[in-house]
Order: structure tokens, then sequence, then C-alpha cells
């Protein structure tokens, strides 16, 4: 909290004073004062401070006496007062013309000024506002904590907030879900369509914006967003609307940011209440859908009105999403405390995410992984909704990537018309994720339909017989690799792969084309095959695929 340029020249002490610069900056806020004594007071001073001086130490010194403003600017002083009694009481021209080219406030004293004259007053302004703000943010700290051990509501949480900063104010759910909605004027409700439509925030605020400003049909309007956030967990967010951006610069105010922070503590403890209500809640949405899957709901109509009293809407069709944060130790000591602390994370980006695509999205917590269902109201919305699917899945696995001890793998099932068969989409997502987590070299996103024939594969996939057809026609490559070094069957994966073109083939292996079919040859000989046999082609391609699966198994 300090005053501005503008203010410190009505402040007695400063009536004899002249502005002879940067008339421009006079907003600039003095939040301290600083004396210059020695000459490379830059070094010194901080952004925000009045310097005052008579330049002594550098008083015949042009040079010196340019860089000091030109540094003063730079390091947002908030502006300059000298006594020139060096200068036959004149602040010399080139001073004040470099002053006035950088937006810089130069004030020249009054002759015989004392520093002590101009430094007391200012600070005591300062500190006077200071109190006043401290007591002010005091009271309102207070009122909040009464009016929640009171019971109040966040509806008259947010009327509170309002009322102090005079402007709409809303809460949300870390979805962007609207908790509450207040302004001043409690018969008003000028923002609150806009507070409510949950897919209009997410875009305009996208990338985790603090400060947007939109264009309505009401004219420009400014959000100001305040995560609330208590011992390092954020809870919800509180937006701040304003018409134009002229209200909206003084909320940014640092005192106005600690105001906000004192309140998100009280917002914190009727949310928590709030959040254990949410999760019994969750657990018994959960249970819907876990009876579903075990066959336990039979009728149709049954499950619709069990859903509905939930809030969920099942009467449509779905996309099935499956996505799993596993740890890569592989050990009974994952369920740490701080593994369950990354499965929350993990929970509240995939609902943010599923939210922010859909609106009316359903997300099932299912302890190491989750189920997604992307609801599709036509036939024509399928193909929309599935790369809705790809897009939810690279997302999360992009922020869950700071976690380096997890692994999220994504799998996307086909649409299904009628939820009662969501068990066949969730067992298809499921085998998408399994699947594509064991054949490519890193976690990814797959959808069931991508599979190919590891669809019919993964059907054997423990079957003994599965493994010895592999072993037969592959194993004296593995062998030769194994031992002798040579590389037989990466050679014979790329050569199934360009078999039309074998230069191609020896270009993508970086070897001679001579060498390649020297290769061919040893690997006819060894598993004797042809390659010129399309049945034989066709086997080793599923050998190859059963090893790749045995691998990653």
């Amino acid at each position: 909290m300090g005053i501005t340029v503008k203010e410190a020249l009505k402040l007695p002490a400063l009536r004899d004073a002249r502005l002879v610069a940067g008339e421009a900056c006079l907003e600039n806020i003095i939040f301290s004062v600083n004396v210059m004594e020695v000459p490379d007071i830059s070094r010194f001073v901080k952004a925000g401070e009045l310097l005052v001086t008579t330049t002594y130490p550098i008083k015949d010194d042009k040079a010196s006496q340019l860089n000091l403003i030109k540094n003063l600017a730079q390091q947002g002083v908030a502006a300059l007062a000298i006594e020139p009694v060096y200068y036959e009481n004149d602040i010399p021209a080139h001073m004040i013309d470099l002053a006035d080219r950088l937006g810089f406030p130069l004030i020249q004293l009054a002759e015989n000024t004392s520093f002590n004259e101009i430094i007391n007053p200012i600070m005591k302004e300062i500190l006077n506002r200071q109190a006043v703000v401290f007591q002010r943010n005091y009271e309102i700290h207070k009122n909040f904590v009464n009016l929640v051990l009171g019971g109040g509501s966040l509806a008259e949480i947010a009327h509170m907030i309002a009322s102090i900063k005079e402007t709409a104010v809303s809460i949300h759910t870390l979805q962007m879900k609207l908790l509450a909605y207040a302004e001043p004027d409690k018969e008003t409700c000028e923002y609150q369509s806009l507070a409510n439509d949950t897919p209009m925030l997410h875009k305009w605020l996208e990338g985790g914006l603090e400060k947007a400003t939109v264009q309505s049909e009401r004219g420009p309007i400014t959000l100001i967003v305040h995560p609330v956030i208590v011992a390092g967990e954020k809870y919800a967010y509180i937006i701040l609307w304003f018409s134009g951006t002229e209200q909206a610069e003084q909320a940014e105010q640092p005192y106005e940011f600690n105001l906000i922070e004192q309140i998100s503590t009280v917002i914190a403890l009727e949310l928590t209440k709030l959040r254990a209500i949410a999760e019994v809640e969750q657990r018994f949405r959960n249970k819907i859908i876990d009876d579903l899957l075990q066959g336990k709901i039979k009728s149709r109509d049954d499950l619709l009105s069990r859903g509905e009293s939930y809030g969920w809407d099942l009467s449509a069709g779905f996309v099935p999403i499956v996505l799993e944060a596993a740890g890569t130790h592989h050990d009974d000591t994952a369920l740490t405390h701080n593994y369950m602390r990354i499965l929350r994370k993990f929970m509240e980006m995939v609902n943010v995410a599923a939210s922010y695509r859909c609106a009316n999205a359903i997300v099932v917590d299912m302890h190491t992984h989750c189920l997604v269902l992307l609801p599709v109201t036509s036939a024509a919305a399928q193909k929309e909704m599935t790369d809705k699917a790809t897009e939810l899945g690279g997302q999360i696995r992009a922020k869950m990537a700071v976690y380096k001890d997890i692994r999220v793998s994504v799998g996307i099932g086909r649409y299904i018309g009628d939820i009662m068969l969501l068990e066949q989409g969730y067992e298809q997502a499921g085998q998408a994720l399994e699947i594509g987590r064991m054949m490519k070299d890193s976690d990814g996103v797959t959808h069931f339909d991508d599979l190919g024939v590891y669809r019919i594969l993964s059907i054997g996939r423990h079957n003994p017989e599965q493994e010895q057809f592999g072993k037969e026609l592959l194993g004296g490559l593995i062998e030769s690799d194994h031992t002798l070094r040579t590389d037989f069957i990466r050679t014979l994966d790329v050569v199934l792969r360009y078999y039309d073109n074998l230069r191609e083939a020896s270009r993508a292996l970086f070897i001679h084309h001579n060498t390649l079919k020297y290769r061919v040859k040893k690997i006819e000989k060894m598993t004797g095959m042809s390659l010129k046999s399309a049945e034989a082609r066709l086997n080793l391609q599923i050998a190859l695929k059963i090893m790749r699966m045995n691998e990653r198994r």
C-alpha cells in the first residue's frame, strides 16, 4: 500500500516542489523513500521508492547524471526529487529532457528543503494507509470467520465479497461449475447467466489465465480469477466480474490480493464440508456404474432413475474412455501417501478436462483408474466425440508428465448406443489401454479400432499354444541375435513392412542392398519359410506381434 506521485505532490511538505518531467507517470506508486549519498546509488534502490538527493556525488559528471535517470527508470523507481543547490537552483536541462523521454517523474525541490521534512510526512501517510487497510482486512476476515462458524452458506460469503469489492462475484468448483453468485445489489443478476455457462468459462479462461477481457452483448467484460489455495491445495475459484478495465485495475492492487487470500481460507472451510458430502455422493454414483458392470442392474428404467437422482443423464449413447495412472516401480508399496495424493490430482485433472470438452461428461473413480463417458446425442456427433476423447487423453498424459514415477495410459472404446451395453464398451477401452501400453515404446492414447490384429491375438494371449507358435517360427532368429549379435528380428520386421521394395527396406536399415539380400536368405533358411509366400509372411508377421506382446507383458 502506498501513495501516488501525484498524491505526494499535494502534501504540505511538497507544496513548494515543482514537477519538471514525467507528467505522464504521476500515477507511479511510492512505497518508501530513500536518500542518495553515494555515486552508484542505483545498486541500492528498489522499485516503488522516491529517491531524494542533491546529486552532490555526481554534480560535475554529466554522463553519471544521465545514467542515474536511465537506471532509476529501468529499475521502477517511482520518482526522483532533486534539491538543485549545486546547479544554481535549477536541475540541468539534459536530465529533464531524458526524464521526459523516459516518462520518469522528476521533481525539483525548493531551496533549503530539509529531507526529513519530506521523508517523514510521506512515510507517515503510507503507514497510515497501510494501517487502515490492515484494520479493514482484519475486520473483514473476522466477519467472514463468524459468518462461516455461524453456518453461513457460500451464497452469503459471495454476497459479502460482492459488497466489499462493489462488483459481481462468483465462486466455482475446479471444473468451473457455479457454486454461488452474488452482486452488491441483491436484486440484480447482471452476469449470472455468464457465470453459469461452464463451457464458455473454460473457453475464456483456457490455459489457467488469471485475467481475461472478453466481449459480450453488454460490451467488454473483465474477469479476474483468484484460485482458492490453502496449504498448497487448490479448492475452488473466485471470479470477480467488471464492466471494462478501470475498476478491474483497482481490484488488482496488492492489498486487494491479500484480502482475497484471507477470504480463501474461510471459503476452503466451507468447501471442505461440501467436498465431504460430494465424495459420499460420488461413491454412490460410482456404485451405479459398478453395479451395472457386474450385471446387478437389469432394468434400464431403474438405471436411468438412479442416475437421474445424482444428476446423470444416462439415456444417451456414449464414447467410453479408461484412463489409468500407475506407479512405475511395480511393488506393494505403491499406495503410499504421495501416490494417493497424485491419484487425487489425477482425478481432478480428468474431471476438469472432461467437463471442459463436454459439460455432461460422466467421470467414475475406479481407484487407480477412472472411466469417462462422453455423451453422444446424435450419430453425426460420434466422430466429434471420439476426437474429443483422444484430445482428453493426450491432455491428461501431458499434464501428468510432471510426475516422473507415474505412467498414464489411455484406452478408448467404440461408441455404445445404449448404456446397458456399457460392459462391452468398458472392456474394449480397457483392452485398448492394456494392449496399447504393451505395443508402444511409451504410453499413449489407443483406440480399440486401431488395435488391428491385436484385437484377435489378445483374446488368447494367455494361451501357451500362442507362445509356442511364436517360438517355433522365430526361436532361431532370437537365439542368433542374442548370442551372435545379429540383427535378424529387426531385419525381418523391416522386410515384411517393405516387402515390395527391398531397396527402401535396405535404406531403412542403413545397409547395402546386397547385404539385405544375404540376410533374407539366412532368415529363410533359419525359419524354413520362403518370404515369397504370402502365407509365410502372414505367419511371420503374427509371430512378431506375439513376440512383442510377450516382451511387454
